[in-house]
């Protein structure tokens, strides 16, 4: 179907009149996206088309030269994205419809990547269709302007990838590359980030590396055309962190919140990246409590023990380091918690657990 349609428009021939054709040229069905949006693209012969996203309505797109086209932004998983022409009232076409779904996952699984084709646009098969109204075969690589070429249809990331870094007339070309007359991302976000960031790859390969970073999805927590948030985050620290970790933000009910929790500094405690610390804390649990609950001008200023192993085999399930010693966290809730003091369960059965002579 798409075929022959490409085949009418490129031959100059005049489409059916039946309003209840519709079909989407891109993106293909079961593809997968590296990216948390995509410019939807299709042929009708409506004068309207409403677009959905998951059964919920997203954009509303005239037709123009018998073709639609919507950006249209969705969140991590499968997307259902959906093409309904109206009539002239602006009533959808009784039974017609079309309707493609795609994954969107930067680092997805094998199992997924055989069920779903990795999507680019300038590499798919619709693009003699777009060379009618578009010029897309100027020839950008290593040498020359790339930015007359991308920037004719991207013209939004012009002042935001300064965001980023600082633009000259290779910038597309930093990431992307050319093979013949279509573009694609270099292969592999690691390959990409570190052709700038070299200086960083061992800061990100330490004993304990975050999922993301491990997976190499640099795109999971970052712009890599620029954000208005500081790093080129994706969004404001805390509700990144709390879009992987849900369980954690439940935390935030409980009755008493740590206050670096509460105002959303995650990284003042964890290493978005990688450390040589357990759950990637900036330190040892011990020296980076101490760094605000000082008691004494040193560690050894607390004044009870840690670094030591419990006496009585533990009543109540406390974490203890690696080596299975006390430490900070084995007695106090990190992030937030119902006792007083953070306390993982009340003051007398936590003392008990280990005092076991002071029943």
């Amino acid at each position: 179907m798409v075929v022959w349609i490409v085949a009418l428009m490129l031959a100059g021939l005049e489409l059916p009149t039946d309003s209840s054709m519709i079909t989407i040229l891109t993106p293909p069905e079961h593809s997968t996206i590296g990216s948390d949006c995509v410019y939807v693209i299709g042929i009708t012969s409506a004068p309207r088309v409403e677009l959905l996203l998951n059964g919920v309505k997203v954009a509303d797109c005239t037709t123009k030269e018998s073709m639609f086209h919507a950006r249209v932004n969705f969140g991590y998983g499968i997307n259902d994205i959906t093409a309904v022409p109206l009539d002239s009232a602006g009533l959808p076409s009784a039974g017609a419809a079309e309707q493609v779904e795609v994954l969107y996952a930067p680092g997805p699984g094998q199992k997924y990547r055989r069920l779903y084709s990795e999507y680019s646009f300038h590499g798919s098969s619709i693009e003699p269709g777009c060379k009618k109204c578009h010029q897309t075969d100027e020839h950008v690589g290593a040498s020359g302007d790339t930015t007359i070429a991308c920037l004719g249809c991207h013209a939004a990331m012009k002042d935001q990838f300064r965001l980023h870094a600082k633009t000259d007339g290779r910038a597309c070309a930093i990431c992307h590359q050319r093979r013949g007359e279509t573009a694609f991302t270099k292969s592999g976000t690691e390959n990409s980030c570190f052709g700038c960031h070299e200086n960083r790859r061992g800061l990100f390969s330490q004993e304990y590396v975050h999922g993301p970073v491990a997976a190499g999805s640099c795109r999971t927590c970052h712009d890599p055309h620029g954000s208005r948030f500081e790093k080129s985050l994706n969004h404001p620290v805390q509700i990144l962190c709390f879009s992987c970790h849900g369980e954690v933000e439940e935390q935030l009910r409980q009755k008493v919140i740590h206050r670096p929790f509460l105002e959303g500094r995650c990284t003042a405690c964890h290493d978005p990246h990688s450390t040589a610390n357990k759950w990637v804390l900036i330190r040892n649990s011990q020296e980076l409590c101490l760094t605000c609950h000082r008691t004494g001008t040193s560690l050894s200023g607390h004044n009870h023990p840690y670094n030591v192993r419990p006496r009585f085999r533990l009543r109540v399930p406390l974490k203890l380091s690696n080596n299975g010693q006390l430490e900070c966290i084995s007695c106090h809730n990190p992030h937030a918690g119902d006792a007083s003091h953070l306390l993982r369960v009340s003051q007398n059965q936590l003392c008990l657990s280990c005092h076991e002579e002071k029943r």
